[in-house]
């Protein structure tokens, strides 16, 4: 009984020494870890600066527009002027045909603001969507590469994003233990390097 004894723990070493050393379950879990990466772009210091430097350009667009619409809004006022004078019975007919003819100007002038102001609105938009789609990639790219390394590093088998939903609106990850969350590691990991 005595030798068995000794004869089983010389194989349980010899296995150990053979495999590496004995994991545990809780190493094993550990190789696999959870992160918010939505949460890690929002607090992204550099996320920060391309939304101020967007947010700067949209206010660009929307000065430009405004000094738009103000000079629309004064040649509908001259049209309409226009337009009442060239009814008024108070003008010979040449002077109202003459007003007419000016409002008719005017009143192409107006349209052509319009379609101005339109292209403006529909350019910048899609201008500000593919720089903000752009900057979007590019930081992720960032993020992900910091992660993949830090990663590397700690030896861990996968890290899983919880931010995500599925086609039909559900969480990809239905369940996850929060003592493996490295969300807020890997947020001060990634505004460490400035």
């Amino acid at each position: 009984m005595h030798m068995t004894r000794w004869m089983m723990m010389a194989v349980l070493v010899a296995g150990c020494a053979a495999f590496g050393p004995a994991v545990n379950a809780q190493e094993v879990q550990s190789g696999i870890v959870f992160v918010d990466l939505d949460s890690v772009f929002t607090n992204y210091h550099k996320t920060r600066a391309a939304e101020a430097q967007l947010k700067e350009q949209a206010d660009e667009i929307k000065a430009e527009r405004k000094v738009l619409i103000e000079q629309l809004e004064k040649a509908q006022a001259d049209y309409q002027a226009l337009r009442t004078q060239a009814q008024s019975t108070a003008l010979n007919e040449d002077a109202r045909n003459q007003r007419r003819a000016e409002a008719e100007e005017k009143l192409i002038e107006v349209r052509d603001m319009e379609t101005k102001i339109r292209r403006l609105e529909e350019t910048a938009q899609r201008r500000i969507d593919e720089q903000s789609r752009r900057a979007r990639k590019r930081l992720v790219d960032e993020i992900n590469g910091i992660i993949r390394e830090y990663a590397m590093t700690r030896g861990y088998q996968a890290i899983i994003d919880t931010s995500g939903e599925s086609l039909n609106g559900v969480p990809t990850v239905v369940f996850y233990n929060p003592k493996f969350d490295i969300t807020s590691e890997i947020i001060t990991l990634v505004n460490s390097k400035r």
